[in-house]
């Protein structure tokens, strides 16, 4: 089975909001089998008042389980992606939203593969 199409990459949060006039951008993505690889560029209009983490939603297939790839981490049976960077420690931390808050249009460009029972 391969498949290959469009999805919409969604910037989030995990607790406060962004105040914003718009979140999406480009994704495309290929299934063979159960592995699906996904592209996305989600920018964000002028974000203000975003807190906790930041999270990227709308994933074209559901994940089958927990897995970490290019510090990017998809949460068990959903369609989130939680950004992560390293600092001097090599140590994961994920992306603050507040880090987002008041620029101009930041995006976030990926790539990241997963396996799907879909």
């Amino acid at each position: 089975e391969f498949e290959t199409g469009l999805w919409t990459p969604y910037i989030g949060t995990t607790s406060t909001a962004y105040t914003t006039t718009g979140r999406e951008g480009p994704g495309y993505y290929t299934k063979i089998g159960d592995t699906v690889t996904v592209w996305g560029a989600p920018g964000i209009t002028n974000p203000t008042q975003g807190a906790g983490y930041v999270i990227i939603s709308g994933l074209p297939f559901p994940s089958n389980g927990y897995y970490a790839l290019y510090y990017f981490v998809l949460n068990v049976d959903e369609t989130l992606v939680t950004p992560y960077y390293t600092r001097s420690s090599n140590t994961p931390i994920p992306v603050g939203a507040a880090a987002l808050n008041n620029q101009t249009t930041p995006f976030i460009f990926f790539t990241m593969t997963y396996k799907t029972n879909s």
